[in-house]
Parts: C-alpha cells; sequence; structure tokens
C-alpha cells in the first residue's frame, strides 16, 4: 500500500530535512511502505514495512516523535506521534483532541508544531527528552 497525502506530509513534517538529528530515519522513509492501516474512532494507526537492509539509528532506540500537529477543515484538531522501534520506523499514529476522526477523507489541512520552537521533539517511551 502507498502512503497517503496526509501521511506523507506527516513523515515529512517529523523528518524534516533541516533537522540533522535523524538521516536515517529519512533514508528509512525513501523506501519505507505501509504494511496496515487501522482506524478508530478517535484516530488511525499506519504500520510501515521496510526493507531488513534498511538503515537503522546506530543505536538500538526504541522513542517516539510528538509534537506535530494539524487542523483540519472543519476545525477539528489533530495529533500525530511517529514511532521507533529498534533503530527502525514502525508506526504513524493519528489522533483527535476534542471529536471523533473525520469519516471523510482528509484532504484540507495545515501542519504545524505544538511548540513555538518550531522543531519536533523526541521523546522516549517514558517521555523523557531524547537528545
Amino acid at each position: 500500500m502507498e502512503f497517503s497525502k496526509l501521511e506523507r506530509d506527516v513523515l515529512d513534517a517529523f523528518l524534516d530535512e533541516n533537522d540533522e538529528r535523524y538521516p536515517q530515519l529519512r533514508s528509512q522513509v525513501a523506501v519505507a511502505s505501509v504494511k496496515s492501516r487501522d482506524f478508530t474512532s478517535h484516530g488511525f494507526f499506519t504500520k510501515l514495512e521496510l526493507p531488513l537492509d534498511s538503515q537503522r539509528i546506530p543505536r538500538d532506540s526504541r522513542f517516539f516523535i510528538a509534537l506535530v500537529c494539524a487542523v483540519f477543515e472543519g476545525g477539528a484538531a489533530l495529533g500525530f506521534a511517529l514511532f521507533v522501534e529498534d533503530g527502525r520506523l514502525e508506526t504513524i499514529e493519528g489522533f483527535t483532541y476534542e471529536r471523533g476522526w473525520p469519516r471523510q477523507d482528509i484532504c484540507d489541512y495545515k501542519l504545524s508544531y505544538h511548540r513555538s520552537t518550531g522543531k519536533v521533539i523526541a521523546l522516549d517511551y517514558a517521555t523523557q527528552i531524547v537528545h
């Protein structure tokens, strides 16, 4: 399966080429595909599939990158997280803050960052900042 436009835009926002922390993750995105996509009443989980020989982050890392959000044309606030397992991209999660997930395809949205710094912050699963 291919990524939706929203998933592709969210991946690009998480792994902005101006952020030098994750070049291996950017190279993984280039060869990744959608393994599965599951919708819930308040969002979705997209599992990623990577070739076995894709470049990993040097340390075996388990963390997630958060703080990318969007506003959908109907005014719904959406949030996203990108999970990394064993140094490899694993899952994109999309969720709503207040309402159920929009029933139609999301085409008109504006992505931004939660923090005024405009930088994505990586958090380990215990929500400690990873440098």
